[in-house]
């Protein structure tokens, strides 16, 4: 998952946002690899990880299509792209090899070409988890032509963009238009309604320097009420559940986010060198653990019988398998655009 760590042509390092992009690809693992007990589903399965991921994204990536920094858009895109294509050819290639080899697959049956072709073009053929990426790379495409089109008037531009794609949402039409089709479909397109309200909020706060802004401005009673927050309104469904397909409810995805992008920006480490190598560490390759934990999971259920009880454990022993597969990744591509395949 993409999140540009630099802002305004300022080498700062937002250290807390590194922290959150860690968390939030742990809960993704542990959502999908393990089975959430009943009381704990109110906080995983209304997740706001992806939102959250979706504005902040946004929030770093703002500068360059505002100055249309031609380079920096393009290398934003080998970034997206070189997993989105990529990763599915490796699959199809491993997942074929397998079954011809020992007629056991990670998949039931073999994959075909067209395969390849619509999980490119959806993004949810059969590595489901890049419908979030096509959403990425089409909003992140969609605003740089506006950008470049409108210029300084722009932003104003994204602002109706941002209204529509909620009017769209809370009226139905976004529901009605996708709704019969098959699941992947639903998600991926749908998806797209759903998560541009937060990626224009992103820009918007970034026009702002809304970090900058805040910065030594929260103390740490501020940050604990505004988690309290965060907890309220997900313990007591405070907005209605709208018609929809990933993430629905808007409203409280859009607060979640925010927040959590507030407090998790404003974080101060500066004394604890420590703690900020830790997290520069372990936050190092969420990207590559999100494009391979899915696949990682279902091989190892299939060949090692531990895996196929999908405990809370099991989650984080994927979670380190993935992040040694990238670190070797890594070493192996260093200086190669294949790099963006684990990082």
């Amino acid at each position: 998952m993409l999140i540009k760590l630099k802002i305004h042509n300022s080498k700062e390092i937002y250290i807390g946002i590194q922290l959150l992009r860690f968390l939030f690809c742990l809960w993704i693992v542990i959502l999908h690899c393990a089975i959430i007990k009943n009381e704990h589903k109110i906080y995983f399965n209304k997740g706001f990880h992806v939102p959250s991921f979706i504005l902040i994204s946004f929030y770093f990536f703002y500068p360059n299509i505002k100055n249309r920094i031609i380079s920096k858009i393009k290398a934003r895109f080998q970034r997206l792209l070189y997993p989105y294509i990529l990763w599915p050819i490796i699959i199809f290639i491993i997942n074929n090899l397998l079954i011809t080899i020992i007629s056991f697959g990670i998949y039931n049956n073999k994959l075909m070409l067209k395969d390849i072709y619509l999980q490119i073009i959806i993004g949810a053929q059969y590595h489901g988890i890049f419908w979030f990426q096509f959403n990425l790379i089409f909003i992140s495409l969609f605003l740089s032509i506006i950008s470049f089109i409108f210029k300084n008037n722009a932003l104003r531009v994204f602002e109706y963009l941002g209204i529509i794609s909620l009017y769209i949402h809370f009226s139905g039409i976004n529901f009605y238009m996708f709704n019969s089709l098959h699941r992947r479909y639903q998600i991926t397109l749908g998806g797209l309604a759903e998560l541009t309200p937060l990626a224009i909020i992103g820009c918007i706060l970034s026009s702002i320097n809304f970090l900058v802004f805040l910065k030594n401005k929260l103390s740490l009673h501020h940050h604990i009420i505004l988690y309290l927050f965060i907890l309220f309104l997900f313990r007591y469904s405070i907005f209605k559940l709208y018609f929809g397909f990933r993430y629905p409810n808007i409203l409280l995805n859009i607060l979640a986010s925010i927040i959590l992008f507030i407090s998790f920006g404003t974080i101060n480490l500066d004394k604890f060198l420590v703690v900020i190598t830790i997290i520069k560490l372990i936050s190092k390759f969420t990207g590559g653990i999100y494009y391979i934990h899915p696949i990682l999971r279902v091989f190892l259920k299939k060949y090692i019988l531990f895996f196929s009880k999908r405990t809370y454990f099991s989650s984080f022993v994927i979670y380190i398998f993935c992040y040694l597969i990238c670190y070797i990744g890594l070493l192996l591509f260093k200086n190669n655009k294949l790099k963006y395949l684990f990082t």
